[in-house]
């Protein structure tokens, strides 16, 4: 135990971010290990400049080349590794044409004489998908469409009138009993449906297929934009291949030369289903393939509660995923690696727990085909702070970096910092940049370096992370830094011993595209406070997903849950109503064979196959006991050393009050790793890698206090690295 000052003097730029190096024993350095130490802190004073920011390059004027060749040198001189080369807002060559590649072979030789790579930006501005609106003129038949319906409650003897807009699908009336269904095709006339039943209250739904009619950002904003509607079918291989046949194959045409090297992959920028509910004009044909049976007979169950609402909504939304995996980011990603590059990008809110089910799916299938998985984080606020419209700030970067830990990728990459305005300090910038990297990122893509800001461009999410910020001048060292935090978070193992299980069964359960019920609302509001608390306590975690031990990917080791390269003593079950009966069975054998399982709110009685699945409620009850699944406080332990507990969460639970509850909890059942006792515990964090036979801890704090620092280990010196010294 020792007193760490983090603060001193002549320090330059903000808040603390420091590394302290751990030895697991006392011992005489020499031979490989005084190799392997040197070696590591060479880097560490001058890091690879492969670790550098990348930030997006706005391709936003006339692209002339003596303005390419003074941009590029700028950003060479001041740390930056690459960029990618983003089509964006005020282009004034047409998107694709010939002097559209005349002009990006001009960037990319740029790039090779100033040393910068040139990653690829597959779409004029974003959402990625419809090649700056050709694909939309082309073939329309690659539009995307969408699920709606409309629903009313109806009462004996009186008319309920719905529009039938688009398609129509089925309409339905359900008893108010939810015993008796009827079908009402025959009251559809034209484009509006009219019921009038004789006995009993009905509820009644219209479904149509409707066509996306969005103005979208990858349509408009240049002159030779064509402010197309709609967006691509991400559901559809045929339409996803077009898209790669106008994009990614015409980038190999003429640099393929340079994939892998000078090229090292292409970017996909916030691709999902942007209206109602995924759907695609086969989705009946394909889901009865994949579920065997006809989900037209059982579409109401996707509106409301009735019948096996759990096992349809479940298979909906996994034919969904299957869907968007092996058309969009399965065969993107597949063609990425066959030519040599590597497949990176973000989804649309992959944060936002609440529109995942619409959206994506699935984050985890969907992140799981990119080689370097990644997330944007808008503004720069960190996760301990609120911000507008984003229920669970620090969901992002754990979600993308847990997905990249159990898949064997070693770079997370980050957009940040877009939309923070003129205003933005480089100190804003370093505190989200610490947050970010204390939460498992290690390639920083700063949102954006502008070409032009003539005009409209300025107001294209600022700030430009060049020459017209006043900060610009500093800008060599903040490169530094990110390279530094960069380097030491791609070595070695991430670790921590706390899992938290990401409830996706349990969303797609109780999701409807109308009128959330207070079980969803729960589901998605406690994920988010417990994966904040467990922040703020420091424990770090990794998300567990239900698909990777459905794929194979986790197993129990000892009194270990193992996940790839890392082990975890304690996983948390977060509020669930659902869960896959195997998943549960591996939560069950890590029980029996000494680990600690803990429960938070209620827990799940459905599979995705059967509500009240007699063997989740039989696991359960061995996991927990028949108090827990009556909502009550208990404790359990198996024969073979392993505790559960279940902690019942009160309607009105605030974030602090949870942190209280999981420090005293965690205490008394597992060690800490590291220890910070400070007045400003809430805002610290930190994050442990293990390398060789050292331990690296970053631990950062929004303001610099003074930390007491202990370490769970016997015998062990202590180092400390600080990331902010010029050396």
């Amino acid at each position: 135990m020792g007193k760490l000052e983090t603060k001193r003097e002549g320090e330059p730029l903000l808040q603390t971010c420091e590394t302290l190096i751990s030895r697991r024993e006392i011992l005489e350095l020499k031979g490989d290990s005084m190799v392997n130490e040197k070696f590591l802190e060479k880097n560490f004073q001058k890091p690879p400049k492969d670790f550098g920011p990348v930030p997006f390059w706005f391709l936003n004027n006339d692209l002339a080349e003596e303005g390419i060749d003074w941009f590029l040198q700028e950003l060479c001189d001041k740390g930056n590794s690459g960029v990618f080369l983003h089509p964006r807002t005020g282009l004034e060559v047409e998107y694709l044409s010939r002097g559209f590649w005349e002009k990006i072979a001009y960037c990319i030789e740029a790039c090779r004489k100033y040393g910068l790579k040139a990653w690829l930006y597959d779409e004029y501005n974003w959402p990625s998908g419809v090649a700056g609106g050709r694909i939309l003129r082309e073939h329309p038949e690659y539009a995307q469409s969408y699920l709606d319906y409309r629903r009313e409650r109806v009462e004996a003897g009186k008319m309920v009138k719905i529009p039938v807009n688009g398609r129509l699908i089925t309409a339905v009336a359900v008893s108010e009993s939810g015993d008796r269904i009827i079908s009402l095709r025959d009251k559809v006339s034209g484009s509006l449906l009219e019921f009038q039943p004789e006995l009993g209250n009905w509820n009644v739904a219209v479904f149509t297929e409707r066509t996306n009619s969005d103005l979208l950002f990858c349509t408009t904003c240049a002159p030779w934009a064509g402010n197309e509607r709609g967006y691509l079918n991400l559901l559809s291989r045929d339409a996803v291949q077009c898209f790669i046949n106008y994009t990614h194959e015409e980038y190999r045409k003429r640099f393929g030369r340079d994939f892998g090297g000078l090229i090292p992959g292409f970017f996909t920028d916030e691709p999902a289903n942007y209206r109602g509910l995924p759907w695609t004009r086969n989705f009946l044909d394909e889901f009865r393939k994949r579920k065997g049976y006809n989900l037209e007979e059982k579409m109401h169950e996707l509106a409301f509660n009735v019948g096996d609402y759990v096992k349809t909504r479940c298979d909906y939304f996994g034919v969904v995923s299957e869907l968007f995996s092996e058309a969009f980011y399965g065969q993107i990603g597949r063609w990425c690696r066959e030519n040599g590059l590597k497949f990176t990008g973000h989804l649309f809110e992959e944060e936002e727990l609440e529109t995942v089910p619409r959206n994506h799916g699935n984050v985890y299938t969907a992140l799981k085909e990119m080689d370097m998985p990644g997330l944007d984080w808008l503004g720069v606020k960190t996760g301990y702070e609120e911000i507008p419209l984003i229920k669970a700030p620090c969901l992002a970067s754990k979600i993308v970096s847990s997905i990249a830990h159990a898949t064997g990728k070693r770079f997370v990459l980050c957009e940040y910092g877009g939309g923070s305005g003129w205003n933005t300090t480089l100190m804003s910038l370093k505190n989200v940049v610490n947050y970010l990297q204390a939460t498992g990122v290690n390639f920083m893509s700063s949102h954006a370096a502008y070409l032009s800001i003539k005009g409209l461009r300025k107001r294209d999410f600022p700030p430009s992370h060049f020459v017209q910020e006043p900060w610009w001048r500093h800008y060599a060292t903040f490169s530094n830094y990110i390279s530094r935090l960069s380097y030491l978070n791609s070595l070695g193992t991430h670790v921590a011993c706390v899992l938290l299980l990401y409830p996706l069964r349990s969303l797609w359960a109780e999701y409807t595209l109308r009128g959330k019920t207070k079980v969803f609302e729960d589901v998605v509001k406690y994920f988010g406070l417990i994966s904040t608390a467990l922040l703020r306590i420091q424990r770090d975690y990794d998300i567990l997903f239900e698909d990777e031990v459905l794929d194979n990917l986790v197993r129990v080791d000892g009194n270990y849950l193992r996940v790839a390269d890392e082990k975890f003593r304690v996983l948390i079950l977060p509020p669930m109503t659902t869960i896959p009966a195997k998943v549960l069975g591996v939560v069950r054998e890590f029980y029996e064979k000494g680990g600690i399982v803990v429960s938070l709110g209620f827990l799940p009685t459905n599979s995705d196959t059967k509500m009240n699945d007699p063997q989740i409620l039989i696991d359960v009850k061995s996991i927990f006991s028949e108090d827990a699944l009556n909502g009550e406080k208990s404790t359990n332990s198996s024969g073979g050393g392993g505790k559960s507990v279940f902690i019942p969460l009160p309607d009105d639970l605030k974030s602090e009050g949870l942190e209280k509850i999981l420090r005293s909890l965690l205490n008394s059942l597992v060690d800490c790793d590291l220890s910070i006792n400070s007045t400003h515990n809430r805002n610290l964090i930190y994050l442990h890698r293990s390398v060789g036979e050292d331990d690296f801890y970053k631990t950062l704090a929004r303001k610099p206090p003074t930390l007491v620092v202990g370490m769970n280990r016997q015998k062990a010196y202590l180092k400390v690295w600080y990331i902010n010294s010029c050396w």
